[in-house]
């Protein structure tokens, strides 16, 4: 089997390495939330705001948007409105 891939083969054939996972308070705190029509896995952060960890979108263009790259912070706004 011939593997096409920019990746070193020795990565490839490893075993992975199991110290670097998620533990499990951090796997616990991982949101899937969508933002502005985008679906994103977010950390929460203190201050309210939320630490994009991946993009979850099958639009090419989604993965173009800066503001939703890994690492980027996003705040979330809720608009509530009376329907009286």
């Amino acid at each position: 089997m011939v593997l096409y891939t920019i990746i070193d083969p020795e990565l490839i054939a490893s075993p992975p390495d199991l110290t670097l996972s998620l533990t499990d308070k951090e796997y616990r705190d991982i949101q899937v939330i969508d933002y502005e029509g985008v679906r994103l896995e977010v950390v929460p952060e203190i201050d309210k705001s939320y630490t994009v960890n991946r993009i979850i979108s099958t639009d090419p263009a989604d993965y173009l948007k800066p503001w939703l790259q890994p690492g980027s912070k996003i705040h979330l706004t809720y608009n509530i409105t009376d329907h009286r």
